[in-house]
């Protein structure tokens, strides 16, 4: 079968879009369906042993994304614990900011 014509037959199925096929309740709807998936650029299938790796890199990628998440939090308590906080640094102090605004309201100098 050509890769074409899977696509066309994903596409008429209830098994949802191409890009998305390796999602849990696809890969089950495949399952329930009779069929298997086999993913060729990936060493991806539906086997026993194949749901179990995506299941493994599922895992650790949540793991992941956990510690970026719970070192982010560290990072910024630790800069507002020393008294800085976030965001961009102002450009204009306070007596520039009032020139500009004088400049544009006379007219000397327009806003854009």
């Amino acid at each position: 079968m050509t890769a074409e014509r899977l696509a066309q037959r994903l596409k008429y199925s209830n098994l949802g879009n191409v890009e998305g096929l390796v999602r849990g309740e696809r890969v089950e709807k495949i399952g329930a369906a009779g069929a298997g998936f086999r993913s060729l650029t990936e060493n991806i299938d539906t086997t026993p042993a194949g749901r179990m790796m995506m299941q493994m890199v599922a895992s650790f990628a949540e793991f992941e994304r956990a510690m970026i998440r719970e070192r982010t939090s560290a990072g910024i308590a630790a800069v507002r614990a020393e008294g800085r906080i976030g965001g961009r640094r102002k450009k204009l102090n306070p007596v520039k900011r009032r020139e500009i605004a004088e400049s544009v309201i006379s007219g000397r100098k327009s806003g854009a």
